[in-house]
């Protein structure tokens, strides 16, 4: 199939996967891993649904994937942050996929006056981007530095973006809550600090706007093409549930 030569090719395939039935359910568990990477606990036997289909994703998945981006280290301007996940998303998938670019207003530049105006994104080395699943909720944890556009360089933060993911009609929803900014070497921070956070904090809200995504999911055959509809998202003890 198509979108196996994708993963394969993004080192998104399986190592291991295995299929077990019975009169009344299919289930299909598979891995990604390599020997330096962990792996999951299994999933709460609640999480699935007596009918229709679940997709349960653990966190350790979605951050080994994550793995495969290459943000390790790398300094990137929001373009080039959008076309890199852009074109490897495209690979993986094995079909077109594009992001919208950040949000802008006019009052952005007077916005920024109070703090530094950044240029581009220095990944840390090690674990730039996590995604912690829990409290039904989506954290993604970053770990980055910025360049400012006047050489007022920012060190490391801890960047955490809390983001409710819900079911609306036919659409997934993604509304970001409140950004939290810390400075690893000066967590406390006093008021220089703060207004480094504050723009950092605006920085990556316009990069991470609410969103409205279609729910559709098509499965191919070789005679015809199902359409399925997300239906219901839960978030609990690691895993993510899509049904």
């Amino acid at each position: 199939m198509p979108v196996f030569k994708g993963l394969r090719e993004s080192k998104l395939f399986p190592d291991t996967y295995s299929y077990q039935s019975t009169d009344q359910q299919l289930s299909i568990s598979a891995r990604v891993m390599s020997e330096d990477q962990v792996a999951a606990d299994a999933p709460a036997p609640g999480l699935m649904t007596a009918t229709s289909a679940t997709a349960l994703l653990h966190e350790s998945l979605i951050n080994n994937a994550v793995d495969q981006f290459g943000f390790q280290g790398q300094t990137l301007t929001e373009p080039e942050l959008r076309t890199k996940i852009e074109e490897f998303l495209t690979k993986a998938l094995n079909r077109p996929f594009k992001l919208d670019p950040p949000t802008t207003d006019k009052d952005e530049d007077k916005d920024d006056e109070s703090g530094p105006k950044l240029a581009s994104i220095v990944f840390a080395t090690t674990d730039p981007i996590r995604i912690q699943i829990n409290d039904d909720s989506v954290k993604i944890v970053i770990r980055a530095g910025f360049k400012g556009k006047n050489g007022d360089d920012i060190s490391q933060r801890i960047i955490t973006v809390p983001v409710k993911l819900g079911v609306e009609g036919k659409s997934i929803t993604a509304v970001t809550d409140e950004i939290v900014v810390e400075a690893i070497d000066d967590p406390e921070g006093g008021i220089k600090e703060k207004v480094t956070n504050n723009a950092v904090k605006r920085k990556i809200g316009r990069a991470l706007p609410d969103r409205k995504v279609d729910g559709k999911v098509e499965f191919k055959t070789q005679d015809k093409t199902l359409d399925a509809y997300v239906t219901k998202l839960r978030f609990v003890d690691g895993w993510a549930a899509v049904s």
